[in-house]
């Protein structure tokens, strides 16, 4: 049995995804090259939606993303801590030294 007339958008989609099996619609998707013109323009219009939710997961940032900052920042400030305390220290000494270097000059 021959489908009468062209079958429609949703028709082609639903093909597309994989509905059930129809002899009608395959035997005229096998000889109208209208219908397959549309169903490649279709194809390629489905695809769409997969391609930018597939390259919405890729680009998604990681769901640990804020825990992995802070903890970042965390050891940041904690390491310019240790540094400016050594620094301290440095600075302590250097200043300790010139002010005994330059006593004995006086």
């Amino acid at each position: 049995m021959k489908l009468r007339r062209h079958p429609g958008r949703r028709a082609l989609l639903e093909w597309l995804d994989g509905a059930p099996d129809s002899a009608e619609l395959d035997e005229h998707l096998d000889t109208c090259e209208v219908c397959a013109a549309r169903l490649m323009d279709l194809e390629s219009v489905a695809d769409e939606p997969s391609l930018q939710a597939a390259l919405g997961a890729a680009l998604a940032p990681p769901s640990d993303l804020t825990v992995r900052l802070e903890e970042g920042v965390k050891t940041r400030l904690a390491a310019r801590a240790v540094f400016g305390v050594l620094a301290d220290l440095y600075v302590t000494g250097w200043e300790t030294s010139k002010m005994l270097l330059t006593e004995g000059d006086q």
